[in-house]
């Protein structure tokens, strides 16, 4: 790993850019040498994560996996939990409630189906199942 910008002492605190080659580039903000405050991490894949990092982990942001979906929100421990929208390519998105990265807590489903006369799930949703 190379990094460039702020230490404290020997390490990384302050703004400056991370890099894993092969893997990933973190751009943003450290404390005690993890991500820390804003900033933003493109994946080798096309992947990118902009937003708050707390203790080197996503915490609220945005997402983003390209030709696949797009996920606004909070987060813990990288995955959704909490309010967030996760929208896909497709044009379907859910708004409302996540827990550990599922569906759960009050939320609309919008399906992108043409097909589907009701289009909409809205109400309760739990571990990813509407009620």
């Amino acid at each position: 790993m190379t990094y460039e910008g702020d230490f404290q002492d020997t390490i990384y605190h302050g703004v400056g850019i991370l890099t894993k080659p092969g893997q990933w580039i973190h751009n943003g903000e450290f404390k005690d040498g993890l991500p820390d405050g804003q900033g933003r991490m493109v994946y080798q894949t096309g992947v990118i994560f902009e937003g708050e990092w707390k203790d080197g982990w996503e915490c609220r942001g945005i997402y983003t996996h390209p030709g696949k979906f797009v996920y606004e929100g909070e987060m813990e421990g990288g995955i959704a939990h909490g309010q967030g929208k996760l929208s896909f390519a497709n044009g379907g998105y859910y708004k409302g409630g996540h827990k550990k990265g599922a569906y759960h807590g009050i939320g609309i489903y919008f399906f992108s189906d043409k097909n589907d006369p009701d289009k909409r799930r809205e109400g309760e949703w739990k571990n990813d199942r509407f009620y």
